[in-house]
């Protein structure tokens, strides 16, 4: 099990209509454990023809989870409860690597 922290992130929204229109965001669990939590703000934008902005979206673990799963959450525009488009956002949860002991370093090979 692995305990991770707050996951915060950007996405752009844009106003692909041709007229100014007021975007719904919203949240929609893909594949996420029931005890998290997801929020977006703005929640709501007015937008006009061909804008954009940035719209924050937080992501808030709730008890520790299984190492490796990549939990996902949809984050979906909405005008007038048409749905314009939307994004997947995943958290890595990492797995565990067993340490040998040994520091190793990898340098990349320069060819001239």
């Amino acid at each position: 099990m692995a305990q991770i922290h707050e996951t915060k992130t950007t996405i752009q929204l844009g106003n692909p209509l041709t007229q100014t229109a007021t975007i719904d965001v919203r949240v929609r669990p893909v594949d996420l454990p029931a005890d998290w939590v997801v929020s977006v703000f703005p929640a709501q934008v007015i937008l006009l023809p061909g804008e954009q902005t940035t719209v924050t979206v937080s992501i808030v673990p709730g008890s520790p989870t299984p190492q490796g799963i990549t939990p996902r959450v949809a984050i979906e525009g909405y005008v007038n409860g048409l749905l314009l488009g939307g994004v997947a956002v995943d958290v890595v949860v990492p797995g565990y690597i067993q340490f040998d002991g040994k520091l190793h370093v990898y340098l990349p090979v320069l060819m001239k």
